[in-house]
């Protein structure tokens, strides 16, 4: 199964469903946001977020004592949709969450509407442009991609972007995987040793670790058991994590939880990082958990079936001979 990596346009997702409620009349995080610009990124993100209880509130069990870490900025895969989305807002205060329709895993759900997912982005101030200038930028943006210039990043310096991939029926869509790119401003970019330090201190001794010079790729590989997948295993090339959040990604029965992340140097000091890109994917639990919610959504579309057998049975209209 194959995550699907294109990139969608939806609304905004309304605060309820990202955690946001306060019933214990503690204030917004970010109050200096009241006072915002009009149009600016933070009235933007205020209008967007509603009210963000921080700390998020986690109800969803921790791993274990002993557990390998797996989670990236608390993101880990079991936790509900809901608790995810506040960890998120709670990230930064001009961070906003925008709910993915298209994007995600398919599952016949006979019509029926569930929450793939959410991406995670600092909030844009609003465009001066009017309408007409708008389109002329449009098309000038797709003549120079036409032309082979490369498209702007979607990060800027001192931002960080988030996916995360959610599967469940209804209310109940639980994380299957999460991934964060984050890009340094240039007067603050830490060294490429001190990033791989701070990874290696969270996520232990990494399983695999590949060192391209400018760009390097680090991986805590576990099998479905929790044990590390090490050279050995005939699963240490296939059982990888989507590090970037644009990126597609693999649900494997043979492999557990993943951490990767990806770590690329500035270009005019390759000793400086520029951006730092980590995943977390559970790929055996995702596996079950896609395998189950197309069970149950079979199971009541049969239901369905059965019923209007039965009621048609009774009260359908008599055939004319």
């Amino acid at each position: 199964m194959r995550l699907n990596a294109s990139i969608s346009i939806a609304a905004l997702l309304a605060a309820s469903l990202a955690g946001c409620g306060s019933g214990d009349g503690s204030a917004p995080e970010g109050g200096g946001l009241a006072a915002a610009e009009p149009g600016s990124a933070a009235a933007v993100a205020q209008t967007a977020r509603g009210r963000v209880r921080c700390p998020a509130r986690i109800a969803t069990p921790a791993a274990p004592a002993g557990s390998p870490t797996v989670d990236v900025i608390g993101l880990r895969p079991g936790l509900t949709y809901d608790e995810a989305a506040n960890i998120v807002l709670c990230d930064n205060p001009l961070m906003v969450v925008t709910e993915e329709k298209y994007r995600g895993f398919d599952v016949d759900s006979g019509g029926e509407s569930w929450r793939k997912g959410f991406t995670g982005a600092f909030a844009q101030a609003e465009s001066t442009l009017t309408p007409e200038e708008q389109m002329q930028d449009s098309l000038r943006r797709a003549s120079a991609r036409s032309a082979g210039a490369r498209e702007p990043d979607a990060v800027n310096p001192g931002q960080s972007r988030v996916y995360v991939s959610t599967v469940g029926l209804p209310g109940q869509e639980r994380v299957i995987s999460a991934s964060r790119r984050e890009r340094y401003d240039e007067a603050a970019r830490p060294t490429m040793a001190n990033v791989v330090a701070a990874l290696t201190g969270k996520y232990g001794a990494p399983t695999a670790d590949d060192d391209q010079g400018g760009r390097r790729v680090l991986k805590w590989a576990y099998d479905p058991a929790g044990r590390r997948i090490l050279e050995t295993s005939p699963y240490f090339f296939s059982c990888s994590a989507p590090a970037n959040p644009d990126s597609g990604s693999n649900l494997s029965p043979n492999c557990g939880v993943v951490v990767q992340a990806e770590l690329v140097a500035s270009g005019e000091n390759p000793a400086l990082a520029d951006s730092l890109s980590v995943g977390v994917i559970d790929q055996a639990g995702g596996y079950r958990l896609l395998t189950e919610v197309e069970q149950a959504w079979a199971n009541r579309d049969q239901a369905r079936r059965d019923a209007e057998v039965a009621r048609a049975a009774t009260q359908g209209a008599e055939p004319k001979l």
